[in-house]
């Protein structure tokens, strides 16, 4: 679907029957190896004999064939790429004659693996990497909201969340599936549930209170509270007492890395606790001023990553009235 979308012309190879037929519902011509077709021989008369421009290999195998194979469908200069897992014995011949291009996928593009891009941060510039890992996904969801790429039908099982364990056996055991959703209930009914609590509270001894050490609570998780502001509070020594996220994962995650002693989705809880002296405020830059008005009504000291809120009357309600319990992070 995304080769069709750009406007390529696409031939399908496979074993699966069910899987070539999906195939040409989105538009592939396709080539069925279940019934003995040339996939070379359908190559060259698809591309009307100038050989393909490129090779996506997506099989699994130990097999050197179908990097062989890929290099006989391509033109000179051609380029094959490697996404699934091959044998990888390559002809020198092959390559050498056709000068062909070889690459092995690295899952969604550059930045993955890179623990400066993806956990903190830090961004290539677009005039010399135009398609980063988080750019792919931004192109993909583009192609979704406007109708060119549809993964519905791409869909083959479905399992609700107390079936997990089936839907894990259907993938590794039925070669015929595909996407494999997990379905969760869209309803509590179980509130005694550990997963489903608002509030979780650790197993961990509690601090003897110290009458000149804050407590401190965090209203977010993500990666820039837990890489870098909880570890520097906590090494300033005040109590860490509470965390918040939106899911619960990461606050949980975070609660037993730093020593919390409790992790939470319930940000009012948080807030209206007395005993927390000061809340940090690290969540998505459009909920800063809300969870910041929240706190100094409730008389908690504030440290807000930047920035303090977003527009002019936001601003204006925070700094006439609470501006001098405001600490701000640059």
């Amino acid at each position: 679907q995304l080769l069709r979308s750009h406007g390529c012309r696409v031939l399908a190879i496979d074993l699966d029957g069910r899987r070539l037929e999906l195939a040409r519902h989105f538009g592939a011509v396709t080539v069925d190896l279940s019934r003995g077709e040339d996939p070379v021989a359908a190559a060259a008369v698809f591309s009307r004999q100038q050989g393909v421009d490129g090779v996506l290999i997506a099989a699994s195998t130990s097999s050197n064939e179908p990097v062989h194979q890929a290099a006989q469908m391509c033109r000179k200069r051609g380029r094959i790429v490697l996404v699934g897992v091959v044998g990888l014995e390559l002809s020198r011949a092959d390559f050498y004659e056709k000068e062909l291009s070889f690459q092995v996928s690295c899952s969604y593009g550059p930045g993955r693996y890179d623990p400066n891009y993806e956990e903190r941060g830090q961004d290539y510039p677009i005039g010399f990497v135009r398609w980063t890992e988080q750019r792919n996904f931004a192109a993909v969801l583009d192609l979704l909201a406007d109708g060119r790429l549809d993964a519905v039908p791409l869909i083959s099982h479905r399992f609700p969340i107390d079936q997990a364990e089936q839907g894990y056996q259907v993938l590794t055991n039925d070669p015929s599936s595909l996407g494999i959703i997990i379905e969760y209930p869209s309803s509590i009914t179980q509130p005694d549930d550990l997963l489903r609590k608002q509030t979780v509270t650790f197993a961990t001894p509690k601090l003897a209170p110290k009458l000149a050490t804050p407590v401190v609570a965090f209203i977010g998780a993500g990666n820039y509270a837990t890489q870098v502001l909880i570890p520097a509070f906590k090494k300033s020594g005040v109590r860490l007492h509470s965390v918040a996220s939106s899911s619960g994962t990461s606050s949980v995650h975070a609660g037993r890395a730093y020593g919390f002693q409790e992790a939470s989705t319930d940000t009012s809880h948080i807030v209206s606790d007395p005993k927390i002296d000061a809340i940090v405020i690290a969540t998505r830059h459009d909920s800063h001023a809300h969870y910041v008005v929240q706190a100094l009504q409730a008389g908690k000291h504030v440290f807000v990553e930047k920035p303090l809120c977003l527009n002019a009357t936001e601003l204006q309600e925070i700094s006439n009235s609470y501006a001098s319990r405001l600490t701000f992070h640059f």
